[in-house]
Parts: C-alpha cells; structure tokens; sequence
C-alpha cells in the first residue's frame, strides 16, 4: 500500500506530537525524582584499579519507593558511557546492590565524578 503524500505529512505529525507527549511526561518525572532526598550514593569499589565502573545515585520516594541513577564511567579514558535511571522497590534494590562491589561514598564526590566524567 501507498501512501499520498499528504498521508504521509499526517502519519509524520502524528509520530512527532506522540514523541512529544512522551517526552514531556519523562521530563516532568525526572523533575519529581530530582526533589526526592538522596539516600545513598556508592561508586563500583574497582573503579580506579579496573579504569571503568559504576556510579549510583539512590533517592528515596515519600512512600519508600527508590530511584537509582546509574552512571557508567570510564576514568582512564572516555568518560562517561552510559547513564539511565531506573525506579524500583527496595526488595530489588537490595538484591541488586548485593551483586555488585560498591562502596558509599558522600553524594559530592559522586557528582564530582560524574560531572567530570561528562565533561571529559
């Protein structure tokens, strides 16, 4: 099937207006999340041995959900790699943590090596 060109400018605009809408809802999350108080923050304890590792940033939600924003770094080399946040519950959390070596650290010297990391 063929679609007219004007069909095509609709299917288009209606792609773009949907891509919109949800990027202002994930906006106005994000937003929401950045007002939650910090819980924890912890870096991947081989990241100056190994040259790579995580960094995350824990907010707890008023009804004791958490946010964590996962920052993958590269300190010898490229800088920050990857970055995503992710909402889950603190059963999961835990589970998660336990998997991976990481060490609290002060939320300072996490932002520190994330901006750093950024701009690099």
């Amino acid at each position: 099937m063929v679609l007219s060109q004007k069909d095509q400018q609709r299917k288009k605009l209606k792609k773009q207006q949907k891509r919109k809408q949800h990027t202002q809802q994930k906006s106005s999350q994000l937003i929401s999340w950045a007002s939650w108080p910090i819980d924890q923050s912890r870096v991947h304890s081989g990241l100056w041995d190994a040259g790579i590792g995580t960094v995350c940033i824990l907010r707890r939600s008023p009804s004791s959900r958490f946010v964590v924003g996962h920052y993958l770094i590269d300190v010898w080399g490229l800088g920050l790699k990857d970055a995503f946040v992710q909402e889950v519950d603190p059963t999961f959390l835990q589970h998660q943590l336990s998997q991976q070596p990481m060490q609290e650290q002060t939320p300072a010297y996490c932002k520190a090596l994330i901006i750093a990391a950024s701009e690099y």
